[in-house]
């Protein structure tokens, strides 16, 4: 029935982006022998392009979290702040970014309290619950 039917697939999730970097991202930026997928680069290529604020999105096991610790070790002299929704989020987001880059990463959850760092994961919920407080727009300004 269907057998001189063409198909093409494309993936459009993720464009190829004509744009530079400096310095640029090699495969191998996070140094620790896994190189980055090419969806990867394009994620970070995506980011950069952006700038400084924006939402990463992909498919489950993408990685998205090594996306995030490229774009933190690319922002060396920022502050980065990244936003979760769940507590095994954060805990997975935060041992893998630590990992990836040496360095601590803080946390801001309701239950355990404000640790910022240079890296610091957030709940989302927290952040709206002290959306109107001298601390909330203190870290606002950071990032």
């Amino acid at each position: 029935m269907f057998h001189d039917l063409k198909v093409q697939v494309e993936d459009s999730k993720v464009p190829e982006l004509p744009i530079q970097v400096h310095p640029p991202i090699d495969p191998e930026y996070l140094n620790d022998g896994v190189p980055l997928f090419p969806w990867q680069i394009r994620m970070v290529m995506a980011a950069l392009k952006n700038n400084t604020r924006g939402i990463l999105k992909g498919a489950t096991r993408s990685g998205k979290t090594r996306v995030m610790s490229v774009l933190a070790k690319y922002h060396q002299n920022k502050n980065v702040l990244i936003l979760v929704n769940s507590s095994d989020l954060m805990d997975q987001v935060v041992g893998e970014v630590a990992n990836h880059l040496q360095e601590p990463v803080g946390t801001i959850r309701g239950w355990n309290g404000w640790h910022e760092q240079r890296i610091t994961v957030a709940m989302v919920q927290t952040l709206y619950k002290y959306r109107y407080k001298p601390r909330f727009e203190e870290l606002a300004g950071k990032t």
